[in-house]
């Protein structure tokens, strides 16, 4: 995630427009909706396969050089 916050501005926004509004949400506003969750999903996959593969290489090097391990979660972190 190169640029997170700004994904997450985007979302935020759309989600104000539309709790602010006493309308349903536009066909725009749901499809744009539908897109950033995509890239969410998409980055979530890459960041959990970077941890579960990367991450687990780079330990088992530290560890055949004697090194403390890197810990990694995916949980609900600050950002």
């Amino acid at each position: 995630m190169r640029w997170p916050a700004k994904l997450i501005e985007k979302l935020t926004h759309i989600a104000s427009q539309i709790e602010d509004n006493d309308f349903a949400p536009t066909a725009q506003q749901i499809a744009v909706n539908q897109q950033f969750t995509e890239q969410i999903h998409a980055l979530r996959t890459r960041l959990e396969k970077l941890i579960a593969k990367d991450v687990t290489d780079f330990n088992n090097v530290l560890k055949e050089r004697n090194i403390p391990a890197v810990k990694a979660t995916t949980g609900g972190g600050n950002q």
